[in-house]
């Protein structure tokens, strides 16, 4: 459930009413929000002449200020996911090509979580992540497909001996 407020938007789970992403902040109002077509970010929209897009599993920011010259009242996604349309009381509607949104894989976050040990919370704080998730990525890195993404987690977690780039056909882990 994607709620807005006076100058964030925050996604929480509808079963719990416990926060899921950090608060998505800008510094006026935010008019309106809307998940794109993969559900994987979130569009605001703000009295402070902006629009941003945001990561929907973490609520950082993965585009800079999308800028009109006077508050942004409105926005709306394309299909396809990589573009948005952004209105403003300026009169104006813009087309924001955003390539490479949406498209990390889903288990980046993990990866970075588990590496590091640690997981942040919405509300501040952090909690510890157990090796057991590391060792969960590495099961989920070798099992066969060809996709570069699940390439480059194989070779991160499984065979960083080779090139990031050989072959692939992915071998079972030991």
């Amino acid at each position: 459930m994607l709620i807005h407020t006076l100058n964030s938007a925050q996604i929480f789970d509808a079963t719990t009413s416990r926060p899921i992403t950090h608060p998505m902040r800008h510094s006026g109002r935010v008019y309106t929000a809307a998940f794109s077509p993969d559900e994987r970010s979130v569009a605001t929209a703000s009295d402070d002449s902006t629009a941003r897009v945001w990561d929907a599993q973490s609520g950082f920011p993965i585009t800079e200020p999308l800028r009109h010259a006077q508050t942004v009242t409105t926005l709306v996604w394309l299909p396809d996911g990589r573009r948005l349309l952004t209105g403003s009381k300026d009169g104006t509607i813009r087309q924001w090509s955003l390539p490479g949104v949406g498209i990390a894989p889903t288990w980046l976050p993990d990866l970075a979580e588990a590496l590091a040990g640690k997981r942040s919370e919405p509300g501040g704080g952090s909690v510890a992540i157990t090796v057991d998730r590391l060792d969960d990525l590495r099961r989920q890195a070798a099992m066969p497909r060809n996709d570069p993404d699940q390439r480059w987690l194989n070779w991160f977690l499984v065979r960083r001996l080779e090139s990031p780039d050989s072959s692939p056909a992915l071998e079972e882990s030991p």
